[in-house]
């Protein structure tokens, strides 16, 4: 019993010094330590050594004594894995430091260094680092004595050290490099050293400036852009990374012939932007880096016809409906008032009303024409700025070189116009453009809606100055050497003879009618219909509808001839009359279905000669003087469906559409651009200047 006893107490105290050691290993055990083959980094600074060590993994501090020759140096706890030591001279020095955590102290580690007096340090005469954008890296070069070791500090929140073994070396950013490109905004340095390893201690020469670099040091030169259309004319352009601050979407078209911005990109790892370009324009587009002489190759494209965002007007007031069933009325829109397409969809425009987004007839809409055909046709609105309207050459008194009276908000801020036509004649106009096209021409649109304000001003004002005598000089200084004979110029009059002007004899006003014999005879009208146009009887403007205004006009009456060359005279050449050439009630063009234009050389940008100029109000003009080029220019409109009028080359409307329609109301007042608009980022208010007055609304419910 005595034996069992013993031998049990025995066991029990083997078993406690199992469990104590065991304990005390696992304790040791979960303590930091350094690796076996820990090596010490010391580099020479001015004022002193810098330690740096390994990071000992559970390390939370150290703590770090140094001594020499028996007088303590340094003894402190840091929180990272390095500090700075006094400098020495000469001398043994040993260092010993002790990683420390939350479980106690770990074991300490002791470097020693034999002759702190005899310490090869490196010497390093230069590094370089510079970016290499073909490679996307950065190349490294060291230059110094007595090392063995090239040191590579990347600066910053982590700090790290990498060792070489030799003394250049490149480093690759990117996705499949050793680092990532650096963000947009941020830096990355780099610094070099040299070092000498002896034993465990590697010992170092002071560190390089730093290199600094940014993301763009590491980008090329070289664009590659493309394009992918979305809907209607919404493109979006995708291209690479370049140097450079930013980018800029450029553009150019046959005839800007100049490149001009169209959107701006800030920098981006993938940068892109989305675009609506203008219908029916042949487009070059290209990307530039802001700052760099970065850019891409330009890439053609052809934009088809499109009404997305193209401003309408009704051309009288309208129904809104609030589906494409037009069973619900929401409202009614006011004629000539400024909308944005925001769909076409089963011969319906979808905009934005004061009653919210609804569906009005498109039929019934004018459309600005730069916005649907765009570059299929040239715009040149002059009654918007400086009207072209004269008498052969010479100008109109009140008329000639101003503003026509409804044309105020036609000519925009940017040097562009509005043109409004009927939609379906502005269809019709996209064939007969693009037939001029397949030949080598453009059409260039002089007028096309006009008001019947201006109408009235126009025929009015004319009338007031008939038998004012043609002055001595034309409008633009260049002489006209087709006036009648027999007639002289009431300056050549008075300087010939003191006596009172003879009255001429009726045959004096005869000058004209020998060409026209065997000709066209009828002196048409644009209010008339194409088959009055064609009688042999001068036909007057007919009357619109009593619910229109009339105007204050008396019935014309040829006036007396004179014994010197009127307007009147130059102007009729004895057969026709002011309503040949300007309507007295209502014209086609306040309708909207009827344009003036003519044709364009596309090569050489100039206008083909007619037998006149531009809205030249006189009987030179009539289609019986057409020559080879305003023949040309009526088959590609009469091809397309349109009318001529008799007495103007020029003159084209679509009475096809006035008759389908049923359109009898001449419409008073002119457009504007002032309202709501939208494009890609959003709602805008337009001033009737065409100029933004207030940027992208997310309201959508107010009025035009």
């Amino acid at each position: 019993m005595i034996m069992r006893g013993k031998r049990k107490r025995w066991l029990l105290l083997l078993l406690a010094v199992l469990i104590a050691a065991a304990g005390a290993l696992l304790l040791h055990r979960g303590r930091p330590r350094f690796d076996p083959d820990a090596q010490l980094t010391v580099t020479r600074q001015e004022d002193g050594w810098q330690l740096a060590w390994p990071q000992v993994q559970g390390a939370e501090r150290y703590q770090v004594q140094a001594e020499s020759q028996g007088q303590t140096l340094l003894e402190q706890t840091v929180d990272q894995p390095g500090c700075t030591l006094p400098a020495v001279q000469d001398g043994r020095v040993r260092i010993r430091i002790r990683p420390l955590s939350a479980r106690g102290r770990g074991a300490a580690r002791t470097w020693q260094v034999e002759d702190a007096g005899a310490i090869p340090w490196p010497s390093l005469t230069g590094f370089e680092a510079r970016a290499n954008d073909d490679a996307c890296a950065i190349d490294f070069a060291w230059q110094g004595e007595g090392a063995d070791r090239y040191l590579l500090y990347r600066l910053g929140e982590d700090g790290t050290v990498m060792e070489r073994p030799m003394p250049t070396y490149t480093m690759y950013l990117g996705q499949e490099g050793q680092m990532p490109l650096p963000a947009y905004g941020q830096q990355i340095q780099f610094a070099g050293s040299l070092g000498r390893l002896q034993g465990d201690i590697l010992f170092c020469c002071p560190v390089s400036a730093p290199h600094t670099f940014v993301r763009e040091d590491f980008l090329g030169t070289e664009i590659h852009l493309n394009a992918v259309q979305q809907e209607d004319n919404c493109y979006t352009f995708r291209w690479n990374e370049a140097k450079g601050s930013g980018y800029i979407l450029q553009y150019q078209t046959g005839q800007t012939r100049q490149w001009t911005d169209l959107a701006r990109v800030q920098p981006a790892e993938q940068p892109s932007c989305q675009v609506k370009l203008r219908s029916g324009t042949d487009y070059s587009l290209r990307v530039v880096a802001e700052g760099a002489a970065s850019r891409s190759e330009p890439i053609r494209l052809t934009t088809g016809l499109s009404t997305l965002y193209a401003t309408v007007w009704p051309i009288q007031d309208l129904e809104v409906y609030a589906d494409t069933g037009r069973q619900q009325v929401m409202g009614t829109l006011p004629a000539v008032s400024a909308c944005c397409v925001l769909e076409e969809t089963e011969g319906l425009f979808r905009v934005r009303t004061p009653e919210g987004e609804g569906y009005i007839d498109a039929d019934l809409c004018l459309i600005n024409l730069p916005d649907y055909i765009g570059e299929l046709c040239l715009y040149d609105i002059t009654n918007s700025y400086d009207s072209r309207y004269m008498v052969h050459g010479y100008g109109i008194p009140e008329i000639t070189g101003t503003v026509i009276v409804g044309y105020e908000n036609v000519c925009l801020a940017q040097g562009e116009y509005l043109a409004p036509l009927l939609y379906p004649s502005a269809q019709k106009l996209a064939q007969a453009a693009r037939a001029a096209l397949e030949d080598g021409y453009r059409l260039k649109i002089y007028d096309a809606y006009r008001p019947r304000q201006a109408t009235l001003e126009l025929y009015r004002i004319t009338g007031e100055h008939l038998q004012d005598p043609i002055p001595e000089q034309t409008y633009t200084g260049q002489p006209v050497d087709d006036l009648p004979e027999g007639i002289p110029l009431l300056h050549e009059l008075l300087a010939g003879q003191e006596a009172d002007p003879p009255v001429p004899s009726d045959a004096t006003n005869g000058w004209l009618l020998d060409w026209a014999v065997g000709g066209e005879t009828s002196a048409g009208s644009e209010a008339a219909s194409s088959e009055a146009a064609a009688s042999s009887e001068a036909v007057p403007p007919p009357v619109p509808e009593e619910t229109v205004p009339q105007p204050d006009v008396p019935a014309e009456t040829p006036p007396q001839p004179e014994g010197y060359l009127t307007y009147y005279q130059l102007m009729t050449g004895g057969r026709y009359h002011l309503g040949s050439f300007l309507a007295r009630n209502g014209s086609t063009h306040n309708l909207g279905i009827a344009m003036d234009l003519t044709l364009v050389d596309v090569d050489t940008g100039e206008e083909l000669q007619m037998q006149t100029a531009m809205h030249d109000l006189s009987c030179y003009a009539v289609l019986a003087r057409n020559n080879q080029a305003a023949e040309l220019l009526a088959d590609y409109m009469m091809g397309a469906g349109f009318a001529p009028l008799t007495s103007e080359w020029w003159h084209f409307q679509d009475d096809d559409t006035r008759d389908a329609l049923g359109l009898e109301v001449y419409q008073e007042k002119g457009v504007s651009l002032e309202g709501w608009h939208r494009d890609l980022e959003g709602w805008y208010y337009c001033g009737s200047d065409g100029s933004r007055l207030s940027g992208p609304a997310a309201d959508t419910d107010g009025g035009n």
